[in-house]
């Protein structure tokens, strides 16, 4: 079961590792430390500080050889937890645990204490003198590399290449890192040169940035999907994947995506939100309506335009005029101009959902068509229905005259 929960922890399938560690006993005095290093590690993965905290803060890790093993954890978690005086204390321990392990160690600890309690140090220096602690040590390498990247020296690594030791090169990490760093520069040519024989999750998602920015959203797409199939958890996949699903009509999968993301700082409601508008593309009507109630009530009915301009759609599908009614009425005051058309619409249409659907007509004459109106028609002269013949007024009038004539005589 640890190894099971380590394989599973090492591709990313961090879920699955907790069932295997969870079969492990705590009365197993043997596994039980690494068992909680494990936890702690997953739970610093998921964003839950507290939690991984919890697992080894009350654990006595005797010997310096497991002490070492958890320190540095213990330090990013109260970094993480903004526990500075925790830190203060636990970092002079530390520092004493690993001074014979590495170098690696001890420049890893310098430079998180520098980024932690003093960044503007870190990066006012130049960054190239820091070359020469290499060593010829592939991974001290990788962890400068790292380091370079995260405070964005792209440029200060793509110029020191040939003074990396030769053995950097033999790593798949640093490949990835140094891909990584001339992808950044724009260099793509020398990027996939990197990572042409690598088939990792990090080289994938830099073939999928490079696809992307070439213009083949489909072939990015199948690139992230291939680093999630390596590991399901990878962010940089997942973020990328959800908004080119959505570009190429995947609702499903978008949706299948979206519940892959376990990140705890995400506002869930707008997670609920995307969740929502997905249902509604994929025309499942009971699914997004359930969705935008739950939404309603988590907002507590002062939902934000978004939320209302998805129900009035809903509305619309469902061919219910009051939900029109209601929502565009909202949305209107928001001021959308559609929904304020639409509300004056639903006023004197008795159905609009009905009308966009084609199911009724909005014209309350059945014998009219359109189409005739457009067909070229014959002209003809209007000819008059004779009532009266015209003789017969003359002969009338003529009858008139003469008798008025012999009235005067």
């Amino acid at each position: 079961n640890m190894l099971l929960a380590k394989g599973a922890l090492i591709n990313g399938q961090i879920d699955k590792a907790i069932i295997f560690l969870n079969r492990i006993s705590d009365y197993d005095k043997k596994n039980y430390p690494i068992k909680k290093r494990y936890l702690s590690t997953i739970y610093f993965i998921k964003g839950e500080y507290q939690k991984s905290l919890s697992n080894i803060e009350h654990i006595n890790y005797t010997t310096p050889s497991s002490y070492k093993e958890v320190c540095l954890l213990k330090l990013i978690n109260y970094m993480a937890l903004q526990k500075s005086k925790l830190y203060q204390k636990e970092v002079v321990f530390c520092q004493f645990a690993i001074k014979d392990d590495s170098i690696r160690s001890e420049f890893w600890l310098k430079q998180f204490t520098l980024l932690s309690t003093d960044k503007n140090k870190i990066l006012g220096y130049n960054y190239l003198d820091t070359i020469r602690d290499l060593n010829n040590d592939p991974d001290y390498t990788t962890m400068w590399l790292k380091l370079a990247l995260y405070l964005n020296k792209e440029k200060e690594i793509t110029k020191i290449i040939s003074r990396l030791p030769l053995e950097a090169y033999q790593s798949q990490k640093n490949r990835e890192l140094i891909a990584f760093a001339y992808y950044r520069t724009g260099n793509i040519k020398m990027a996939k040169e990197f990572i042409s024989d690598i088939e990792s999750p990090n080289a994938d998602n830099i073939r999928g940035n490079i696809s992307l920015g070439e213009g083949k959203p489909e072939i990015a797409f199948g690139h992230y999907q291939l680093a999630l199939q390596k590991k399901e958890n990878s962010l940089n996949a997942l973020k990328r994947s959800i908004p080119l699903a959505w570009q190429l009509g995947l609702w499903k999968e978008a949706q299948r995506l979206l519940n892959q993301i376990q990140e705890t700082d995400l506002d869930q409601r707008k997670k609920l939100a995307l969740q929502a508008a997905l249902t509604i593309r994929d025309l499942d009507l009971v699914k997004a309506k359930r969705n935008l109630r739950l939404l309603e009530y988590q907002y507590d009915k002062h939902s934000p335009i978004e939320v209302n301009l998805m129900n009035s759609y809903l509305g619309l599908l469902e061919q219910k005029p009051e939900a029109v009614q209601e929502y565009s009425d909202k949305a209107c005051k928001s001021f959308d101009g559609l929904n304020c058309y639409l509300q004056l619409k639903n006023l004197t249409i008795e159905n609009i959902g009905k009308v966009i659907t084609g199911e009724t007509s909005p014209f309350s004459f059945p014998d009219f068509d359109i189409d005739k109106l457009k067909e070229v028609a014959e002209l003809s002269p209007l000819r008059e229905a004779k009532y009266i013949d015209q003789k017969d007024i003359e002969e009338l009038d003529s009858l008139e005259l003469e008798s008025n004539l012999n009235q005067m005589n």
